[in-house]
């Protein structure tokens, strides 16, 4: 028997290949931030994406 999945119901992530054409030529449009390596590692640290040893 398999469980149900997390949240009731399964969800594709993959995207049809003329959608992810579509969304490619539209980056562009959003706006971007830029970030220093510093603010880069201190955000990976405190979220736990990043340990030091």
């Amino acid at each position: 028997m398999v469980s149900k999945p997390h949240g009731g119901k399964l969800v594709s992530r993959i995207v049809a290949q003329k959608t992810k054409e579509k969304i490619i030529s539209e980056q562009k449009e959003y706006p971007a931030i830029k970030v220093n390596e510093g603010v880069a590692m201190i955000w990976k640290i405190s979220h736990m994406d990043y340990i030091l040893l």
